[in-house]
């Protein structure tokens, strides 16, 4: 494959992936708005007689779902091809192969740190930087980290 086809089918995924984080952005402040009615007494999901607005919110309960079974797969497909394209340009000295910069986000304890090196070999070795132990981290990378941390965070205390 010609590395522009291969640059651009990664920059397509990218997009995809973007789109998809914005759908289940929406999908979560819709689920966070429905717990605040059902907090707030507008809403009751254990009610025997589902109110309209109660039956609305039902369905984009269950909805969310596949949103967020979508996104997980997209965006590990960005993930995997952009750490793949690593090896095709020749990086051949990196820590994280394709199927293990994905397959950290799975390993309970190993999730709250692996993926981030992962995610910033990924960075480093993409814009010629240093991947040193201990290297600075990009600032978008730290953000982008806090709020995976903070996610799951309130997903555990949610649940």
């Amino acid at each position: 494959m010609e590395s522009s086809q291969g640059l651009g089918a990664l920059a397509a995924r990218k997009q995809r992936a973007v789109i998809a984080l914005y759908i289940y952005l929406a999908a979560t402040a819709v689920f966070c708005l429905g717990e605040i009615l059902e907090l707030a007494g507008v809403i009751d999901m254990n009610a025997l007689q589902l109110s309209t607005l109660t039956t609305i919110f039902a369905f984009l309960y269950v909805a969310q779902l596949p949103v967020v079974i979508g996104c997980i797969v997209i965006v590990a497909m960005w993930i995997h091809r952009a750490h793949a394209s690593l090896l095709e340009a020749g990086h051949s000295d990196l820590e994280f192969t394709p199927g293990w910069a994905v397959g950290w986000y799975f390993i309970p304890i190993a999730n709250l740190f692996k993926p981030f090196q992962a995610m910033k070999e990924l960075w480093n070795t993409s814009f010629g930087l240093t991947n040193d132990f201990g290297g600075e981290a990009p600032f978008d990378l730290k953000v982008w980290w806090g709020c995976w941390i903070v996610g799951n965070i309130a997903n555990w205390q949610s649940a």
